[in-house]
């Protein structure tokens, strides 16, 4: 076909296309042992969770105009990999959409599904139609298929008629969508996560998809650092504390220009938070029980007493079973309408197991227990407000999830149950212990590719079994694994308030490729030199276990100087037997994996703890050793097990059945 006749039938592009420069270019996460998604998408029986189910998430409002069967341009990976056409391009389908990937494959191939592929459409590595055209990129057919057609204009002609393609603003939109109200260097009130009743100040160090990087004022400890969404009910506007009547820890001169309502301009105000809905506080009182999700321990919703009412609908709450603390250390600010906190039976009407108050397990009923104790349970107006909420969620489907107790991490996540508004996001390759109650518009949950998209790093799934070494090419590298309670716990997350962020819709609906300009149609190569396809790259196997004697460490180093874990999980070391250890050991252990000079690490000490009776410490056991500082305890415990998880199986054993005979 004559180029002149192409271009009267395709005619000229209605928009223009901006160059894009996708969110994760200015990341500084390590994103090259971030986990890939490809080959799990790959599978017929993963699903994963739309974008619409999310309100927080980048691109939520319009994500419903991208479509299976639209046309994209992409990269041609099936063509000769030299020359001058080393660097082209090809149209391509959406065959199916998976969060932010889609499941592309070439146009030309019909049913013929060996070259599909997955990717984000929010990368820059996908294209409207259009776009090579605009920026002088050759369309060339792939490789696999360069014979099919003795014609590709005219294929490409009848194949883009009526289709449709991403909008012209779409990557504007992207931009927009993960931009934050937040700057660097601002200051707010975070929750102390070494002590959950109480509020210090800090200031933003980084921003990364909304989410906030945080360090601690006047915290001179190393562990001073914190991550959680800017919508998160973690963080308040400055002088929130003095207004609620919340503790709040901070210098003089912080409490006095609180007070004289004097701000800075970099001081966070009430505007930039979402607005929570006030509820029924009449006859709440103090002492009253309720149901909670258990800001120390996600997986569980337990029996709580409501320990002081504050102002504006915010309460002071405490787990019924913990060792008292005359301090108030373990109490922990929800406000009323958080959905995170129920009615006394909740948990009993949905088929939940309640976790009840130490002595109670075997005859635990409400009626019986507020009898014993004396007390009431909160009124029900408490918890009438709630407007019930459809959401999209489904029981198994894949979701990105941070971790509650390591808030820096984001993982691969399923959706194990959902009970109304209420989820249970399960980690993957982890036990059931470490699964996290949220509820449905928690924005500690993401959709599948959001890691990409905003440049975070993804945690992957545990692996049951620990790869070995073999000679053949590996099929994929996995990103660090999850190191569950390493670092100190971020209680509590997603209320249900409206998102305090301005998203807007897409300008206009997805385009049709009714027309296109004819410099497209010049760019389409049909021939081009011969040359070797070279391999694949080899991609770096999964570390595994050490076989050199030399390598081998009687008192190992399980975390690094920042927390993180120092060896994979899954690594299993032989001659590694910890129940052997002296005192001594164990002090050594404790100081070489970044636990030094602790109240926790001197009753250890002090009450000569050696290794046997080290591993079969239990949370309550730490609670007595650690005064009932929460911080130091999920650090050992983290620790214990890192080092239970590397023993040799027989040690392994051993200690099971010590636990089960205890």
């Amino acid at each position: 076909m004559a180029g002149l006749d192409f271009e009267k039938k395709l005619g000229k592009m209605s928009y223009s296309i901006e160059d894009y420069t996708p969110p994760y270019s200015q990341s500084k996460h390590d994103l090259k042992s971030s986990f890939q998604w490809n080959l799990l998408l790959a599978r017929s029986d993963v699903l994963a969770a739309p974008v619409k189910a999310f309100r927080h998430a980048p691109m939520n409002d319009c994500w419903q105009n991208i479509i299976v069967g639209m046309k994209v341009e992409v990269e041609n990976r099936d063509t000769d990999h030299s020359g001058v056409f080393s660097n082209s391009f090809w149209v391509a389908s959406v065959l199916r959409i998976s969060g932010y990937y889609a499941h592309l494959r070439y146009e030309g191939f019909g049913q013929d599904g060996t070259k599909d592929f997955w990717m984000s459409l929010c990368s820059d590595r996908v294209h409207p139609v259009g776009w090579c055209a605009t920026k002088g990129k050759p369309l060339i057919p792939p490789k696999s298929i360069q014979t099919k057609h003795t014609d590709w204009k005219d294929f490409l002609v009848k194949r883009l008629t009526g289709a449709r393609t991403l909008p012209s603003n779409f990557y504007c939109k992207v931009m927009e969508s993960v931009s934050s109200i937040f700057r660097i260097g601002m200051k707010l009130e975070l929750v102390d996560k070494m002590r959950i009743c109480q509020v210090r100040v800090a200031t933003i160090k980084e921003i990364t998809g909304r989410r906030l990087y945080l360090q601690y004022d006047e915290v001179d400890h190393d562990d001073n650092v914190f991550w959680c969404h800017e919508e998160s009910p973690l963080i308040h506007p400055v002088g929130w504390a003095r207004r609620v009547g919340h503790q709040v820890v901070a210098n003089q001169d912080y409490f006095d220009r609180c007070a004289m309502d004097n701000l800075l301009t970099t001081d966070c105000t009430p505007d930039m938070f979402p607005e929570y809905r006030q509820a029924h506080m009449t006859n709440l009182l103090p002492g009253m029980k309720l149901e909670a999700v258990d800001p120390l321990n996600l997986a569980t919703i337990c029996v709580a007493t409501v320990m002081k009412v504050l102002r504006h609908g915010y309460i002071m709450i405490r787990i019924d079973g913990y060792e008292n603390d005359a301090t108030g250390s373990d109490w922990f600010c929800y406000h009323a309408s958080s959905p995170l906190i129920f009615p006394a039976g909740f948990c009993e009407r949905n088929k939940i197991d309640l976790k009840p108050p130490t002595g109670w397990e075997e005859k635990f009923t409400w009626y019986e227990y507020l009898k014993d104790t004396s007390s009431k349970a909160a009124p029900i107006e408490l918890f009438c407000p709630r407007d019930p909420v459809e959401h999209d969620f489904e029981r198994g489907m894949k979701v990105e999830a941070a971790d509650q107790m390591d808030p820096k991490l984001i993982c691969v996540g399923t959706i194990s149950r959902t009970v109304g508004r209420l989820l249970k996001v399960h980690f993957d390759g982890w036990e059931d212990d470490y699964d996290q109650w949220m509820d449905c518009e928690s924005v500690d949950i993401y959709p599948v590719g959001w890691g990409e998209l905003v440049g975070h790093k993804l945690e992957g799934p545990r692996q049951a079994v620990p790869l070995k070494k073999e000679k053949k090419k590996p099929v994929g590298k996995r990103g660090k694994k999850r190191a569950h309670g390493n670092g100190p716990a971020s209680p509590g997350s997603g209320l249900s308030q409206n998102s305090n962020g301005k998203k807007k819709s897409l300008e206009s609906p997805v385009p049709s490729v009714t027309s296109s300009p004819p410099e497209m149609a010049e760019k389409i190569v049909t021939s081009r030199p011969e040359s070797t396809t070279p391999p694949p790259p080899v991609l770096e196997p999964e570390t595994g276990s050490s076989k050199n004697l030399d390598d081998l460490r009687v008192i190992p180093r399980l975390v690094d100087t920042d927390g993180h874990t120092a060896v994979p999980r899954g690594t299993r070391d032989e001659n590694l037997d910890p129940g052997s250890w002296s005192c001594d050991d164990v002090a050594q252990f404790l100081e070489i994996n970044e636990i030094k000079c602790d109240p926790l690490v001197e009753a250890i000490i002090e009450q000569k703890v050696d290794g046997q009776k080290f591993l079969s410490l239990k949370q309550a056991d730490l609670m007595k050793l650690a005064n009932n500082k929460f911080g130091p305890v999920l650090k050992v415990e983290n620790l214990l097990a890192l080092l239970k998880a590397r023993m040799n199986p027989a040690q392994a054993r051993f200690l099971s059945t010590i636990h089960k005979s205890s």
